[in-house]
């Protein structure tokens, strides 16, 4: 596990910590839309973090490196078409009502940060059509042919 990676863990249990100290102040009642929203947005948030930290850090590599790769990030995949489906549940006005206790908002950001630390290296490979392991995904990758 390198810097980066214990930096990012390091703010996730700030953030998590956060919310815990502020879950009096949170909503206890949530529709199921308004909630896919959040832990996509949450996950989308997180990534673009995490890749503008690595491409930062990383142009020296992306001239030293010529291999690409063809690829979109799962977490951002994930995230977007949460994003879609949290949408339709908010546009669809779904009658479903999330009665949250006061651990939940600090576990479900727990859970939805930790989700994207575990899949940051996780992408989906367009000519192989299938997940795979891409560490250096964002210094990598070429959308042409």
């Amino acid at each position: 596990m390198g810097s980066a990676d214990k930096v990012e863990l390091a703010l996730i249990v700030v953030v998590v910590g956060a919310v815990a100290g502020l879950r009096s102040y949170l909503p206890t009642r949530l529709e199921l839309g308004d909630g896919v929203l959040f832990a996509a947005a949450l996950l989308l948030v997180q990534g673009l973090v995490r890749d503008l930290a690595r491409l930062r850090a990383a142009r020296r590599l992306a001239a030293a490196n010529p291999r690409k790769v063809t690829c979109m990030c799962a977490e951002s995949t994930i995230g977007a078409t949460a994003i879609f489906a949290g949408l339709i549940l908010v546009f669809l006005a779904t009658p479903v009502v999330l009665r949250l206790p006061s651990f939940a908002w600090p576990a479900g950001v727990a859970s939805v940060m930790v989700f994207g630390f575990l899949t940051r290296s996780l992408v989906l490979d367009w000519r192989e059509r299938r997940f795979r392991w891409e560490p250096d995904h964002n210094v990598n990758v070429a959308w042409r042919k």
